[in-house]
């Protein structure tokens, strides 16, 4: 997919949504996420942090979830506004959510993690969430398959890995979350498929059959992204 040039910046994200892998990313989140509310009594009120134009806010909200959105960028939120007038909106660091304890019944966090310092983020989280509340996170995982690959590669040529974006492995990210006060519920990985992020390649569906046929999305601790289901049990001890 060839992006245009003469489109403004706060489109560019959009771009990326409308891709082959930007349609599988968002059939997958959203599969998860309906998954997850639909598991016991849906929440009346529901936070999407950094929820960009809407991609999962505006569908919530037509299936009857109150669903308030923040986003730092006042230009991401002009262009949410215009896809819809009624979502209530603010505009917010992460890491200072502007509101009460305990106001929500569900904290949803996609595509974001990795911006943030989780040591401030997630107790904004936990201290937002009502006890026994879900938060629903993705996250990149550090021992995936794929820098595996990247790493017999290099060093069979002789050079030096680059460093990995991601904070965490699978495992050290429940051990992150048990310390905040979460329980991990349910988790999924996924972006199996060997495409970038800004692919349009038309065998992406074809992939995505084979990926979800032979139960990778079961196999979390080798994916090369994860999102995750985990409950506010407790309080926290850590931070």
């Amino acid at each position: 997919m060839s992006f245009r040039t003469d489109t403004p910046p706060d489109w560019y994200w959009d771009q990326y949504n409308m891709t082959a892998i930007g349609r599988y990313l968002t059939r997958f989140e959203q599969d998860f996420i309906n998954r997850t509310l639909n598991n016991g009594e849906k929440p009346k009120r529901l936070l999407d942090i950094a929820t960009g134009t809407g991609r999962h806010a505006l569908p919530l909200s037509e299936a009857g979830i109150n669903v308030v959105g923040t986003e730092l960028d006042p230009l991401t939120l002009k262009l949410f506004r215009r896809k819809s007038s009624n979502s209530p909106l603010v505009q917010s660091d992460a890491h200072h959510l502007p509101f009460s304890n305990g106001k929500f019944q569900c904290v949803l966090a996609i595509q974001c993690f990795e911006y943030f310092d989780y040591r401030l983020f997630l107790p904004e989280c936990h201290r937002v969430l009502q006890n026994g509340g879900r938060l629903i996170l993705q996250s990149l995982n550090r021992n995936n398959y794929k820098r595996a690959a990247r790493w017999i590669l290099h060093k069979a040529k002789g050079r030096r890995l680059w460093k990995a974006e991601e904070q965490f492995s699978c495992s050290e990210l429940f051990k992150v979350l048990h310390e905040f006060g979460f329980q991990v519920e349910r988790v999924r990985g996924y972006y199996w498929l060997p495409f970038c992020r800004r692919s349009d390649s038309p065998y992406v569906r074809g992939v995505e059959r084979i990926e979800r046929k032979f139960g990778l999305p079961r196999l979390h601790a080798l994916s090369p992204w994860v999102i995750l289901s985990a409950k506010k049990e407790r309080a926290q001890s850590a931070g």
